[in-house]
């Protein structure tokens, strides 16, 4: 569930923003935070020149396709996530693909978790 401007805290000053220590972490800020107007309109515009490699390496991210892949949860494990996304106003197959991304992270650093 997507929640409305109305339902979420503005945040008038950036240092109202705290350092996040995962994207996971950013989302659910995001998800229940947004920038007041006032504040976007002291926001100076900026221009970013990108190196050639830099470029590239992000244009080819923007390619990258989602490839559709079904796993089965029980349906105890399901509704249990859909709750936590609910509350955090994502959608749930969002949350897992926040949660894969994140442990995936955590091995390749070598600091598995299981």
């Amino acid at each position: 569930m997507r929640r409305t401007r109305s339902q979420m805290q503005p945040v008038h000053r950036l240092a109202e923003v705290p350092q996040f220590a995962s994207e996971a972490e950013e989302a659910e800020f995001w998800a229940t935070h947004y920038l007041s107007d006032e504040l976007v309109a002291k926001l100076s515009k900026v221009e970013i020149e990108l190196t050639p490699e830099l470029r590239q390496q992000i244009q080819g991210r923007a390619r990258q396709r989602a490839r559709l892949t079904a796993i089965r949860l029980s349906e105890d494990v399901l509704a249990r996530i859909k709750a936590i996304a609910e509350r955090r106003g994502i959608g749930y197959q969002t949350l897992i693909k926040l949660w894969v991304a994140e442990r995936l992270e955590q091995e390749e650093r070598g600091r598995p978790g299981i």
